[in-house]
């Protein structure tokens, strides 16, 4: 079961230390849950990443969040033509090495797939 992650929820370049840095998501989507806007693919590509603690030789910390990628689109569930971001989405940042990024807080009040 996936959950519908929406502005309310955290995105993250990685699910642990070094990469804890927070993905500045926006959302215009029109669709809200609880009263929250929910996340499409551009709500996530491209945007700031702030907090990356990844530092030392050969590596430089998250800056830019990659596009979402499949299984993490929604295949039924759009907004304005685009797919709803959910919980199980994959996707990396610009660091070196790249983050994977994670997400807490999807609304547990709608599931799709």
């Amino acid at each position: 079961m996936a959950y519908i992650l929406t502005k309310a929820s955290t995105v993250r370049c990685g699910p642990q230390a070094p990469h804890t840095g927070t993905v500045a998501t926006g959302s215009t989507a029109r669709l809200t849950v609880g009263g929250s806007p929910v996340l499409v693919a551009d709500s996530i590509k491209d945007k700031d990443i702030t907090g990356c603690q990844q530092k030392g030789n050969n590596t430089t910390p998250c800056l830019k969040a990659g596009a979402p990628l499949q299984p993490g689109l929604a295949t039924r569930l759009t907004t304005g033509g685009a797919p709803v971001v959910l919980s199980t989405r994959s996707g990396v940042t610009n660091g070196t090495p790249p983050g994977a990024m994670s997400a807490t807080g999807g609304s547990e009040k709608v599931t799709a797939t």
